[in-house]
């Protein structure tokens, strides 16, 4: 369990590791996350460096599939037990969002996405992402009422992980789409999946305690 206290900013991987979901392998890609409460908002605070081709993410609506290419990734569940809901937020290069409510009742990735229940909320999450020519980042601000209001209610208690995905090679074509082949899948705590990237395996949420 980490403490998470309002007004307190909260750095969550001072050294920049995240680890491959296949293998639980540290990464060369850097990436660092900082969280802050602050006025009942969650606000998460990243840098992903070490991203040489950034500039082939053409992703740029709100809601449209972003994880097919880069993204930062956050599972979001406010329970203190198994989180079968949360929130999944990705954000991109190109400061596109995307929220969506995940039952999960398998704990190991058979998903039901809601995605379409939330559209309206995206308005909600205040965001910024800026880009250099090898790294970007950014914030992403999340009201807590956002996600107690989906999952489990609980404000004393905060469960989950944060994710990054890096293209790994030029790609051929314009609208390209990453998969094992040209893309790295990265975790802040390891999901040790067993046999191909698996970001929701809710075992590998990490507990916050707020109070």
């Amino acid at each position: 369990m980490i403490n998470l206290k309002s007004n307190e900013i909260l750095n969550l991987s001072q050294d920049g590791i995240f680890y491959s979901s296949v293998g639980s392998i540290k990464s060369k890609c850097r990436t660092f996350v900082n969280l802050l409460i602050k006025d009942d908002t969650l606000r998460v605070s990243f840098e992903c460096k070490d991203d040489e081709f950034i500039k082939f993410n053409n992703l740029h609506k709100n809601n449209e599939e972003l994880f097919k290419q880069e993204v930062f990734e956050i599972f979001l569940s406010s329970t203190k037990n198994k989180a079968f809901k949360y929130l999944e937020i990705e954000i991109n290069p190109n400061n596109a969002v995307y929220l969506s409510l995940i039952i999960n009742p398998s704990s190991v990735g058979g998903v039901s996405k809601k995605n379409r229940l939330l559209d309206q909320h995206v308005k909600d999450l205040r965001h910024h992402v800026k880009c250099d020519s090898s790294s970007w980042a950014g914030y992403i601000d999340i009201p807590m009422q956002l996600i107690r209001k989906f999952t489990y209610n609980s404000s004393e208690f905060l469960k989950a992980n944060f994710y990054r995905t890096v293209l790994n090679k030029k790609p051929i074509e314009e609208n390209w789409v990453g998969d094992v082949s040209n893309t790295d899948y990265l975790c802040f705590n390891p999901t040790n999946s067993p046999n191909k990237p698996n970001f929701h395996i809710i075992n590998s949420f990490v507990l916050f305690n707020l109070k």
